[in-house]
């Protein structure tokens, strides 16, 4: 789990819910949460491996994964959290 330095301010929330929302829905692998109350955002990225030993590949993989979804997106987060990028822009982007 990993927070991101981004907030959504009282007047943005519910943009924050909304593009959390749209870029979750395309997501295989990890979903941000987004707490309306105070406008941050965490990404989270879990696989059951109960029984399992896991390769420093499938490892690499879900640390590479978390580190490319988390640079894709934080850019957009935040520019629509400043009201530099709308809702409907950041579906576009």
């Amino acid at each position: 789990m990993a927070m991101l330095p981004v907030n959504f301010g009282s007047g943005k929330r519910i943009d924050g819910a909304m593009v959390t929302t749209i870029a979750s829905g395309g997501m295989a692998n990890g979903s941000f949460d987004y707490d309306i109350s105070s406008g941050n955002v965490i990404f989270k990225i879990s696989q059951s491996f109960v029984g399992s030993k896991i390769s420093p590949a499938v490892y690499d993989y879900m640390v590479d994964c978390a580190m490319m979804t988390i640079a894709e997106y934080f850019g957009k987060f935040l520019a629509v959290s400043e009201g530099k990028m709308t809702v409907p822009q950041f579906m576009k982007a």
